[in-house]
Protein backbone atom coordinates (compact mmCIF):
# COMPACT_ATOMS: atom_id res chain seq x y z
CA UNK A 1 0.00 0.00 0.00
CA UNK A 2 1.52 3.30 -1.02
CA UNK A 3 1.59 6.42 1.15
CA UNK A 4 -1.15 8.29 -0.75
CA UNK A 5 -3.62 5.43 -0.36
CA UNK A 6 -2.84 5.10 3.36
CA UNK A 7 -3.33 8.85 3.87
CA UNK A 8 -6.66 8.68 2.05
CA UNK A 9 -7.88 5.83 4.27
CA UNK A 10 -6.80 7.73 7.40
CA UNK A 11 -8.55 10.89 6.13
CA UNK A 12 -11.80 8.99 5.53
CA UNK A 13 -11.61 7.42 8.99
CA UNK A 14 -10.99 10.80 10.65
CA UNK A 15 -13.84 12.39 8.68
CA UNK A 16 -16.25 9.70 9.88
CA UNK A 17 -15.08 10.21 13.48
CA UNK A 18 -15.55 13.98 13.21
CA UNK A 19 -19.06 13.54 11.80
CA UNK A 20 -19.96 11.23 14.68
CA UNK A 21 -18.69 13.75 17.21
CA UNK A 22 -20.58 16.57 15.49
CA UNK A 23 -23.81 14.56 15.35
CA UNK A 24 -23.57 13.78 19.06
CA UNK A 25 -23.08 17.49 19.72
CA UNK A 26 -26.16 18.40 17.67
CA UNK A 27 -28.15 15.68 19.43
CA UNK A 28 -27.24 17.11 22.82
CA UNK A 29 -27.82 20.71 21.73
CA UNK A 30 -31.13 20.40 19.88
CA UNK A 31 -32.82 17.12 20.84
CA UNK A 32 -32.18 16.21 24.45
CA UNK A 33 -33.83 18.45 27.00
CA UNK A 34 -31.80 19.73 29.97
CA UNK A 35 -32.11 18.03 33.35
CA UNK A 36 -34.25 20.66 35.07
CA UNK A 37 -36.74 20.78 32.20
CA UNK A 38 -36.91 16.97 32.14
CA UNK A 39 -37.63 16.99 35.88
CA UNK A 40 -40.51 19.42 35.36
CA UNK A 41 -42.02 17.36 32.55
CA UNK A 42 -41.33 13.76 33.67
CA UNK A 43 -40.51 13.98 37.39
CA UNK A 44 -37.17 13.35 39.10
CA UNK A 45 -37.01 9.56 38.74
CA UNK A 46 -36.57 9.45 34.97
CA UNK A 47 -33.45 8.56 33.07
CA UNK A 48 -32.84 8.88 29.35
CA UNK A 49 -31.39 5.60 28.08
CA UNK A 50 -30.77 4.16 24.65
CA UNK A 51 -30.79 0.54 25.77
CA UNK A 52 -33.32 -0.76 28.24
CA UNK A 53 -31.75 -3.48 30.37
CA UNK A 54 -33.97 -6.20 31.77
CA UNK A 55 -37.69 -6.13 31.27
Amino acid sequence: MNKAKLNFIIDIFMFICMMLIASIGFLIKFTLIPGREAWEIYGRNVGIRWIRWGS
